[in-house]
């Protein structure tokens, strides 16, 4: 799917998971079994690791990048088809609905043509948790939940030395 290469650049914004609802993990139950389902899980071994490779980096962007890998917990990504799996734009909207109710807010909202992405989260201005991203294609949805916990100065900071080199 063309437009989820675009999703790695939401791999920076983690969100630690308390207490995952009961709504989003019915959903990802009901789908990641169907046969025509994509199913992606990075456990928080792999982010560790990220950890320690950045701590030899010796400025601030490795002291960022550490912070960073170390909150995350691990990803997890379903990719499923819109009607052949079963799944309608009905339940899509359910589940948003479902999180709205479960505090979380709305991050982002972009709408290109057909596909629409919403990225919801829970947590403060200063911290945030529990990632969710859904993408809806004309047939295509795609649910990635990042776990984890994520301070927004990091990204500020990593952000900044970015644009000064």
């Amino acid at each position: 799917m063309k437009n989820l290469l675009a999703l790695p650049f939401f791999l920076f914004f983690t969100w630690h998971v308390q207490a995952q609802t009961s709504k989003l993990n019915a959903f990802r139950e009901k789908y990641k079994q169907n046969e025509d389902a994509k199913v992606v899980t990075v456990k928080g071994n792999l982010f560790q690791l990220i950890g320690e490779m950045a701590s030899n980096i010796e400025d601030e962007e490795g002291e960022v990048l550490q912070r960073l890998a170390e909150n995350i917990n691990g990803i997890e990504m379903l990719s499923i088809p819109l009607y052949k799996s079963g799944l309608m734009p009905d339940e899509i909207s359910g589940l948003r609905n479902d999180l709205a109710r479960n505090n979380f807010e709305e991050f982002i909202t972009l709408r290109d043509g057909e596909t629409k992405v919403n990225v919801l989260a829970q947590g403060k201005t200063e911290e945030v948790k529990n990632m969710v991203v859904l993408m809806e294609e004309e047939d295509e949805f795609v649910l990635m939940h990042v776990k984890g916990t994520i301070s927004m100065k990091d990204v500020a900071g990593l952000k900044k030395y970015h644009d000064k080199h």
